[in-house]
Order: structure tokens, then C-alpha cells, then sequence
């Protein structure tokens, strides 16, 4: 029965252009990166330029990791200087050389190099653009990206009927949904250096069981050696950049040593709203 659901699905999702499909993976993770940013008091402008950035050589990264694994495939077409073909009445776009290698609304990316290319930029981001602490920004990349993977998941199994990459994508969903959920809890009730903790080792805790199941997934899959690359250096990034955030927030204190050391503050100051520098 639930095959037959399913089956169903395929034939409605299978209808919608890829690049939709791509568009709402986008869309989401936009929305999840914005949402946990804004916990930091990011200025907007700099968070949505540091998501555009890294989701631009994210795509670039995927595309060219998947051109070159299927390089056999692309060197049999022709190369032609317009991006169209025009045969009678009928127009082609973007179906020859150097054009095709633009087509990245087919979902033809590979997708673990993809995110693995939006996690390393946007770290790159972090520490030498921005010079934001890694505490304030581990959690919306690695969350972000975990979520737009598992969406991919999600949709392309839907797409190409596929249960066991549904329910793959689902798996990999269910621990993210349940972090959000310990995430607003344990913020309402930070009080101090012991609530920092606790909501540090749980986002590390989840994040871990979600990235270690999709690359069970991957691993036990045919993949490129390229994907094997890019999987494993994911997992070393993720290991360390848990580490590193541990660290920052257990150095994490502000001691005020005298009274006199503090300006006096005036009541329309109190009601002003603190906004970190970009």
C-alpha cells in the first residue's frame, strides 16, 4: 500500500521541472540559515551575502565535480558559439558544448560536493571575511547544509521513485526537526555558562546523528570517487569545526572586575535593540 502512495506521488512530483524542485531545496535552506543567524544578531545583508556566496560555489563545485565523473558523456557532444539550436519550428537550449555545462537546473550536480563546496566557503566566509566567531556560525552552515541534503533526498526520490532515498532523506530530517524543537527550549532558559553548554553539546549531539546517517547512506552506495573525497573531507571539516566550537564556548566568560569600569547607561539606551558589527 504504501508503495502505491508513493507511486502516486512520483507521478505528481515527476511533473514539476527540476529546477523547481532545486529552487525549494534553496528556498528552505535560505529560510533555516536566516532563522539561525538571526539568533546571533547578524545583520541580514551579511548573512544572505555570506548564503548567496557559499551556495554559488556550492553549485559550482557540484557541477564540476559531476562533469568531470561523467567527462565520457560530455566529450561526445559538439562545441557551437550560440546557446541554442534552432531546427525548423523547434528551439534547443543549452544542449551543446560550452553551454551544456551550464545545465545545472537538471539536478545533473553531484550532491554530497555540492554541500561539502557551501560548508567550505562559508567557513572561509566566517573566519577571514567576516571575522564573526565560529560559536555564532557553526550551527546555521551545518545545519543548513544537513537540511538542504536531506531535502535534495527527499525531492529526488519523489522525482525518480526511489522509496529508499525518501525515506534516507526523512531519516536524515528527523534529527534536525527534533533539534529545533530542544533548540527553542533550552534558549528560553540560558541563564548562563551551563545553559551555553548544554545547547552546544545537543546541537553537536544531533547534527552528529544526522551527518554520520547520510554518509552511512553514501557509503554504502555507488558513488564516485570524487564523492568519496568530498565525504570524507566533510567528515573531517564536521569533527573539527565541532571541536572548535566546544572550545570557543567553554572560553566563553565575561568577568566585570569593578563598577567604576562600566559608563552609566540611560533608559533609552536600555530599549535600544544590540545589533553585532558586520
Amino acid at each position: 500500500m504504501l508503495e502505491d502512495y508513493f507511486t502516486k506521488l512520483n507521478t505528481v512530483v515527476s511533473q514539476v521541472p527540476p529546477v523547481l524542485l532545486l529552487l525549494l531545496v534553496v528556498g528552505f535552506g535560505m529560510y533555516k540559515f536566516w532563522k539561525e543567524c538571526n539568533v546571533t544578531r547578524k545583520w541580514n545583508t551579511s548573512v544572505f551575502d555570506m548564503f548567496f556566496v557559499s551556495l554559488f560555489f556550492g553549485l559550482l563545485g557540484g557541477r564540476a565535480s559531476y562533469i568531470i565523473s561523467n567527462w565520457q558523456e560530455f566529450n561526445q557532444y559538439i562545441w557551437y558559439w550560440l546557446p541554442y539550436e534552432k531546427y525548423g519550428d523547434q528551439v534547443f537550449f543549452f544542449r551543446l558544448l560550452p553551454w551544456r555545462f551550464f545545465r545545472i537546473w537538471d539536478w545533473e550536480i553531484q550532491i554530497i560536493v555540492m554541500f561539502v563546496s557551501f560548508v567550505i566557503i562559508g567557513i572561509l566566509w566566517v573566519l577571514f571575511v567576516k571575522k564573526w566567531k565560529w560559536s555564532h556560525m557553526y550551527t546555521p552552515i551545518f545545519t543548513t547544509a544537513v537540511i538542504m541534503i536531506s531535502l535534495s533526498f527527499v525531492l529526488i526520490g519523489m522525482f525518480v521513485n526511489s522509496l529508499e532515498w525518501f525515506f534516507q532523506g526523512i531519516i536524515t530530517l528527523l534529527p534536525l526537526l527534533l533539534l529545533t524543537y530542544l533548540q527553542k527550549n533550552i534558549r528560553k532558559r540560558i541563564i548562563g555558562r551551563k545553559e551555553v553548554r548544554i545547547l552546544a553539546v545537543t546541537e553537536i549531539i544531533f547534527l552528529s546523528i544526522s551527518v554520520l546517517y547520510f554518509s552511512f547512506s553514501y557509503i554504502t552506495a555507488e558513488i564516485t570517487k570524487l564523492e568519496s573525497i568530498s565525504l570524507f573531507v566533510f567528515l573531517g571539516i564536521f569533527i573539527i569545526s565541532s571541536i572548535a566550537y566546544i572550545i570557543e564556548v567553554n572560553k566563553a566568560n565575561v568577568t566585570i572586575e569593578t563598577l567604576s569600569s562600566l559608563d552609566t547607561i540611560s533608559g533609552y539606551e536600555i530599549g535600544k535593540d544590540i545589533r553585532f558589527s558586520k
